[in-house]
């Protein structure tokens, strides 16, 4: 299953080509919930433990988009897979994929690998198009997976890249992007 939040629709692009990998590699049903409108955001959503969930959040200003702070919180993962994914606009995804695996560990999912992959930046024309066809095309980038080696293992998140406390969240993490 796939969720995000995305309004330049650069994350809904690789939540979807990541989903479509594990749905084809497991012979399973692939479903989608799109948390872009605020409408989305009210309910809390609810998984099973069997259920693999790619949940993914644009960066801004190296941390998920403040609005998404509630809706995460009201998640209820109940020992589903979940797999982190954050997509920054060319620059840097600081502690972002931190804080999603964070919060999605608060929520009680499971640990798969997590991801940070290069999308159209909301604000600038930095990244314009990205991801397009050639890059949605191309081997996927790999994602970091759970092991003894960088921290976790079944059941535990791995060790990623990003700092505890998180970056200040400054004006540019609560930014309203452009929604088609």
């Amino acid at each position: 299953m796939g969720v995000y939040f995305s309004p330049t629709q650069a994350t809904k692009k690789i939540v979807t080509r990541v989903a479509d990998g594990l749905a084809a590699s497991f012979s399973g049903q692939k479903t989608a919930v799109d948390l872009t409108m605020p409408a989305a955001r009210l309910e809390g959503l609810r998984f099973s433990g069997d259920e693999i969930v790619v949940f993914g959040v644009p960066v801004y200003g190296g941390r998920i988009p403040l609005l998404m702070a509630e809706p995460m919180a009201k998640l209820e993962g109940n020992g589903a897979t979940a797999i982190a994914v954050a997509v920054y606009g060319n620059r840097h995804y600081d502690d972002a994929l931190l804080e999603i695996a964070d919060l999605l560990t608060a929520a009680g999912f499971s640990w798969s690998p997590a991801g940070a992959f290069i999308g159209e930046h909301s604000l600038t024309a930095t990244g314009m198009a990205c991801p397009d066809a050639a890059d949605l095309a191309a081997k996927p980038t790999p994602l970091l997976p759970p092991s003894s080696k960088n921290g976790g293992g079944p059941g535990q998140p791995p060790q990623i890249p990003g700092n505890r406390p998180y970056k200040e969240a400054g004006f540019s993490a609560g930014a309203a992007c452009h929604i088609p």
